[in-house]
């Protein structure tokens, strides 16, 4: 299935938080995982080199710092919980092939040889685990701005 890179909130995600399964910050967190990896998919097409040029030159419009360094904060949270994600033992690409593509949970499941339910545990739990370290990143800059 080709990725949308509109930002919108993968169907299985969005039965999910109907049903209660997920939380409001579970999906945000779902949302902040796929504008990091539209945003890195598609830096070099956007940006290349711009944005950073444009900010040393000061060719920027109202916002577009705050816009450029909220990216890049993104992006940080998601290299920080694919690292954790390896560290704690938990598969990211089953989680991202929900969240990036929209694949159903039985399908992953299928595709990944595991009992009924197994995806959705993964996801849960990366979900969560994403809550934490984007906490502790906003925690960490909430520091060194002060």
């Amino acid at each position: 299935m080709a990725t949308d890179l509109r930002h919108r909130v993968s169907k299985p995600i969005s039965r999910l938080a109907k049903t209660g399964a997920l939380s409001p910050a579970e999906v945000r967190a779902a949302r902040l995982i796929e504008e990091a990896v539209i945003s890195i998919l598609t830096q070099d097409i956007h940006s290349g080199g711009i944005a950073e040029r444009g900010l040393a030159r000061g060719n920027t419009g109202p916002g577009f710092e705050d816009q450029f360094l909220r990216r890049h904060d993104v992006r940080q949270s998601y290299y920080g919980w694919v690292e954790q994600m390896g560290a704690n033992q938990l598969p990211a690409g089953p989680v991202l092939a929900v969240i990036i593509d929209g694949r159903a949970l039985t399908e992953v499941d299928r595709t990944w040889k595991k009992r009924k339910g197994w995806t959705r545990g993964k996801l849960i739990s990366g979900l969560r685990l994403f809550i934490e370290i984007e906490s502790q990143e906003r925690e960490k800059r909430n520091r060194l701005t002060a």
